[in-house]
């Protein structure tokens, strides 16, 4: 699974939009946060000069989800952490910090054991986080 930020128990499951429970289904979870993020590029892309502001733009919904404006319900966990898979880190302190075993387990169970992130710079060289059977590899530029 690549993702810009990290996965977590806060950020699992939720897709903007998305008015049920958060998806509990790995597989079904990325399809469905996949197909959302493919509209709002085709939104843009089929009318790229609409909209004078980013609440009147095409694709809007996407850029609000990489900024932690609003595209998630609420868009902040009670800490005040984004609770979106770009803005997700799996650094605490800044150390590498472990999948819980909740999230490990749900990623392993759907056979998705490697998790490769970006989002923060960390060290010289990749930093690799082993979570049982998971392990998350972050690798920023």
């Amino acid at each position: 699974l690549f993702v810009h930020g990290g996965v977590n128990d806060e950020t699992f499951g939720l897709v903007p939009g998305h008015t049920g429970a958060p998806f509990s289904n790995v597989k079904e979870w990325i399809l469905a946060l996949n197909k959302w993020k493919d509209s709002e590029v085709a939104a843009f892309e089929n009318d790229p000069h609409s909209g004078k502001n980013l609440t009147t733009r095409k694709g809007h919904g996407l850029m609000d989800y990489g900024v932690s404006c609003g595209a998630c319900d609420p868009p902040f966990d009670p800490a005040g952490t984004p609770r979106t898979v770009i803005c997700c880190t799996h650094l605490k302190g800044g150390n590498a910090s472990p999948l819980s075993v909740t999230m490990a387990d749900k990623l392993t169970s759907a056979q998705c054991t490697n998790l490769i992130v970006g989002h923060i710079p960390h060290g010289d060289c990749p930093t690799v986080i082993r979570s049982g059977k998971a392990i998350v590899l972050m690798a920023d530029t």
